[in-house]
């Protein structure tokens, strides 16, 4: 109870505080309340109380986490309005010479040179920020090491012993 609902309570806090008027107040209280919250409890584990509250602050700093996670899935909705406006440009670049035959030709070849272009790079795009956000952001999450490696195509002999032939 307070290592889940005291977050909740710093995050609708922190979004009704970035709302402003009358209700950044009702903001300010709840996300203080889950703050003091999480330094009490974060770290009950401890039974010095001096360490407790060290352990509660240390786990107040993990909203760091919160906000990269906002920043990073932001930079993508970035991205993605980015690959509109190439598409709008390249639609305005090929509409140029206007409606006649020289200006369709110009508008199919800008086009389809133009929209490849960006679909590659939207392609790319894709893959790179999506493998970071696995391999970066998600392993640090949920990765967890240790157990046995694994090894498909390795030999088992747990009830027989190979041994070199002699010479």
């Amino acid at each position: 109870l307070f290592d889940v609902v005291s977050w909740m309570l710093v995050l609708l806090g922190l979004g009704l505080l970035a709302v402003g008027g009358g209700i950044a107040t009702i903001g300010m209280v709840m996300a203080a309340a889950g703050a003091g919250l999480i330094v009490l409890f974060g770290g009950r584990s401890a039974r010095n109380p001096v360490a407790r509250i060290g352990k509660g602050l240390y786990a107040l700093y993990g909203i760091t986490s919160y906000l990269g996670d906002i920043l990073s899935y932001t930079r993508i909705l970035a991205l993605g309005l980015a690959t509109a406006v190439i598409a709008m440009v390249v639609n305005l670049l090929g509409a140029i010479a206007g409606f006649g035959p020289i200006g369709i030709v110009l508008f199919l070849l800008v086009g389809v040179f133009g929209h490849a272009l960006n679909l590659a790079l939207s392609a790319l795009g894709a893959y790179v920020h999506t493998s970071r956000l696995q391999y970066v952001e998600f392993f640090s999450k949920f990765y967890e090491g240790g157990g046995q490696p694994f090894r498909p195509l390795q030999i088992r002999t747990r009830y027989t012993v190979i041994a070199k032939a002699p010479g």
